[in-house]
């Protein structure tokens, strides 16, 4: 289980390399699975990272998505077509 729980890790994290928001919900989600997977074997050790990178990881997903609605807003504002905004 462990192995597959790194592997998803890796995954999520190659996703944020391709600056895909989908890399975020990935690791948010494997904190979880990381989380019961610390509980299930007794690997209590585990707990206090995971909580960490669980909000590190929803922080990050938090203003990447903030930081795409600016975008989005930047960009469509632009590309209107009006004879009062040059």
């Amino acid at each position: 289980m462990d192995w597959i729980l790194s592997i998803t890790t890796v995954i999520g994290m190659i996703l944020i390399g391709y600056k895909s928001n989908k890399g975020h919900v990935v690791l948010i989600l494997n904190q979880g699975l990381w989380a019961w997977f610390a509980i299930s074997t007794e690997n209590h050790g585990l707990l206090p990272l995971t909580v960490i990178l669980f909000f590190v990881y929803l922080r990050n997903w938090w203003v990447w998505r903030k930081e795409d609605e600016n975008r989005l807003w930047d960009e469509s504002r632009d590309n209107k077509f009006s004879p009062f905004f040059d």
